[in-house]
């Protein structure tokens, strides 16, 4: 799949500092039609690392999908 420009959304979270942890993605064409979603179980650990590899997984899909421009918002 290429796609000239996305916009992908983020988070991740944790319930406690450390504590169980997650993230989440949703990424839109330039049509604001979705085009993936996303979510993980990340086990134990902070809201930052929980954060982090939210964006850090949506910059490894946006690899994988070709994409030109990336937009992100977390």
């Amino acid at each position: 799949m290429t796609v000239s420009e996305v916009t992908v959304y983020t988070d991740g979270a944790s319930r406690g500092n450390p504590g169980l942890a997650g993230i989440g993605l949703v990424f839109f064409g330039s049509d604001g039609q979705e085009i993936k979603r996303m979510h993980r179980f990340l086990g134990t650990a902070t809201n930052n690392v929980a954060e982090y590899t939210a964006l850090l997984t949506a910059l490894e899909q946006a690899q994988t999908m070709h994409v030109g421009r990336l937009n992100v918002f977390s």
